[in-house]
Formats: structure tokens, C-alpha cells, sequence
């Protein structure tokens, strides 16, 4: 396996070193996080992408295909992320920790808002489906559920990844997790 890697490193142009990568950047005119919110990827995920050594090769023919921006362009982009960052910041619920927040598992509400009870329990172990959640993880990281509470009419999830930890209700859930049935 390793002679086969070593041989197809050996076909056609050498990767890009990061700083390669960041120097083409900055001649198109690009800004790392707009070029994240443009490819659809976390300025994390890109950022890791950029200096990995054996990140897969269609990255370098992206980095390297990419067009000139114009400052308009660049400028829309920015406007555009600087938005969503406002709107995630804004979003983003307080967390306390204080005993009335956090539910009785054996507490007996049901319907919809409540599809998760006794599975999403603190020290269940999610995995994302997304391409990421935010900025904290990247699609097939798991996280671990630290605290539920209850947010009239369903539970909330505080999920804790290595990048960080925000509160879930069961949409937004759904929308970029699964549970795994394992626990820590």
C-alpha cells in the first residue's frame, strides 16, 4: 500500500505545501473563510485541508483552478459571511449549568419534541451527518451529549465536540447528527 502511494505521489505535478496553497490564495484574491463559505466546507475543515500534506490530490487542482475574485466578489463573499457568523453568534444559546435546567431522565413528557428521551442522555456518543455543524465539527465526528433540558414542548441537547459545545433541540438535530447507541 505504501510503495502504491509512493508511486502515485510520483505522477504528474507535487502536492501544494500550505504555504503555496495560502500564497495562491491571496494572488486570486481569495480570504480563507470566504473560500470556505463558497466550496461549502468549515474554515476548519478547509484550514485542515490546506495543511495536510496527503490531503487527496482534487483539492490541489481546486486550489489551483480557482478563479480571480474581483473586489466586488470578494466583498460579497465577505458581507455574506460575516452575516451568517452574526446570525450563528446570535443564535447561539447561553449555557448554564444549574440543576433546574437539566432534566430528570425518568420525567414522562412525550410527542414529538421528546423523540430522543432515554436515548440522547448525557454520555450518549452522536456522530455528524453533515457536511459540519458550525465551526465545532466536520462530518463523521462524534461528540458526546454532556446535559438535556427542557425547552417547553421538547428537550434540548448540549452536545460537547472537540472544537466545542452548543445546545440542539431535536430539529436541528436531525438536520446534521444520528446517535450511534454507544455511550462513554
Amino acid at each position: 500500500m505504501d510503495r502504491d502511494r509512493e508511486l502515485l505521489d510520483g505522477i504528474g505535478p507535487r502536492r501544494l505545501t500550505a504555504d503555496e496553497i495560502k500564497q495562491l490564495l491571496t494572488q486570486k484574491g481569495w480570504l480563507q473563510g470566504n473560500l470556505a463559505l463558497w466550496l461549502g466546507v468549515s474554515r476548519i475543515h478547509l484550514g485542515r485541508l490546506i495543511r495536510d500534506v496527503r490531503r487527496p490530490r482534487h483539492w490541489d487542482l481546486a486550489f489551483m483552478s480557482l478563479p480571480h475574485l474581483t473586489t466586488r466578489e470578494n466583498s460579497i463573499l465577505t458581507d455574506l459571511r460575516l452575516a451568517r457568523e452574526r446570525e450563528q453568534k446570535e443564535s447561539k444559546v447561553e449555557v448554564k449549568r444549574s440543576a433546574a435546567e437539566v432534566l430528570d431522565p425518568a420525567a414522562t413528557a412525550s410527542g414529538p419534541g421528546y423523540r430522543y428521551r432515554g436515548v440522547l442522555v448525557p454520555g450518549a456518543v452522536v456522530v455528524v451527518t453533515a457536511s459540519h455543524v458550525g465551526e465545532m465539527a466536520e462530518e463523521g465526528e462524534e461528540g458526546e451529549v454532556v446535559a438535556v433540558r427542557d425547552a417547553g414542548g421538547r428537550e434540548d441537547y448540549l452536545i460537547r465536540f472537540l472544537a466545542g459545545e452548543d445546545w440542539f433541540d431535536p430539529d436541528s438535530f436531525d438536520a446534521c447528527m444520528a446517535e450511534t447507541g454507544k455511550e462513554v
